[in-house]
């Protein structure tokens, strides 16, 4: 997880005032990011439309992302695998460095915020599914636009909270407590288990999902 390599190299900071600023922004602008890709994505189905055809191809690819997410309990990291690649965390060690290394608080500000950019749109294809699945769902249910981006907005809340619990905890803790490949494996197996849920229902029972 980008996100996990990121805040684990700002205990070299030793700083609790600096890790809670970089990490508070470096969530929040994630939080836009991930925002905006919903909302890109609720604009290409209001386009193309909610047919069979894409519930099917959602469905499907949820289901295989799912049993993606599954495999990591067994072969962590194995095969094909929805995370970050190890090819592009040297590249994010750089940045964060660069941040933490910024003594101008202004640049520090804007270097994270693009390096949240950076790292939300490496993970794009390993978090496609689950806002794919739920902005589908919010444009075949009846109501109104200004209800489905609240939705969006609760979906992204729900989210972030996660990760700034991660910053609140690694803060305080000076990063002697952080995420393990156990807690990855048990987040895997989470969202595994609920894309795999989510697809065979779109496939079979695709109902339940639009009932008011």
């Amino acid at each position: 997880m980008g996100f996990n390599v990121s805040i684990g190299l700002l205990i070299h900071t030793r700083s609790q005032k600096r890790i809670l600023m970089i990490g508070s922004i470096f969530v929040m602008a994630s939080g836009v990011v991930y925002f905006a890709f919903m909302s890109a994505w609720f604009s290409l189905f209001s386009v193309i439309g909610y047919g069979q055809t894409i519930r099917w191809i959602l469905a499907l690819a949820a289901i295989t992302m799912g049993l993606i997410n599954i495999k990591e309990i067994f072969f962590f990291k194995k095969g094909v695998s929805l995370m970050i690649p190890e090819s592009a965390k040297p590249k994010i060690a750089q940045k964060i460095r660069q941040i933490m290394q910024e003594k101008n608080i202004y640049t520090a500000i804007i270097g994270t915020v693009l390096l949240a950019v950076f790292v939300n749109l490496i993970e794009l294809g390993c978090t496609i599914g689950l806002p794919a699945i739920f902005t589908k769902i919010l444009a075949d249910r009846s109501v109104g636009i200004s209800s489905k981006y609240f939705y969006m907005i609760i979906y992204n809340i729900a989210y972030v909270v996660p990760l700034a619990t991660i910053v609140g905890i690694f803060t305080i803790t000076l990063g002697h407590y952080k995420m393990t490949e156990k807690h990855g494996k048990i987040l895997k197996l989470i969202s595994g288990l609920l894309m795999l849920i989510l697809g065979i229902i779109m496939l079979a029972k695709p109902e339940i999902l639009t009932l008011s």
